[in-house]
């Protein structure tokens, strides 16, 4: 079986209502929190840059356009199953694909079925990339 090419996972995407998440405060990477199995999988980090993410889904135009920091820099539209990516459209001087494997996803279409409604929130960083 061929080995999959993972992406490192540079930053997140959270919603944050109680404004939790500004630059300078620690982050603690766990797996499974608040379990008996929770585990630290990575050292604690300070968050470098956030940045506005919204995700704007208009059902009868079956569209998705990701904007960030009130910039649209991509819009994806789909088939009528609501999962088939029928297009992607990025802005010059972003790439859809390098973003979603950021963010940990390995495809547009896993990351549309993930934020497969409007959402408002922060992309937190704890490297110096940024969009």
């Amino acid at each position: 079986m061929p080995l999959l090419k993972k992406h490192a996972k540079i930053h997140t995407i959270r919603e944050d209502k109680n404004n939790r998440w500004t630059v300078g405060c620690k982050i603690d990477f766990f797996i499974n929190v608040r379990q008996p199995k929770m585990f630290r999988f990575a050292p604690v980090l300070p968050v470098l840059h956030i940045q506005k993410v919204n995700i704007v889904r208009v059902f009868f135009l079956q569209t998705s356009t990701l904007f960030i920091d009130n910039i649209k820099v991509a819009t994806v539209n789909y088939g009528h199953d609501n999962i088939k990516i029928v297009s992607v459209k990025s802005e010059p001087n972003f790439n859809l694909m390098e973003f979603i494997q950021n963010d940990g996803f390995d495809t547009v279409k896993e990351f549309f079925a993930y934020f497969n409604k409007n959402f408002t929130g922060k992309l937190i960083h704890w490297t110096d990339k940024q969009y």
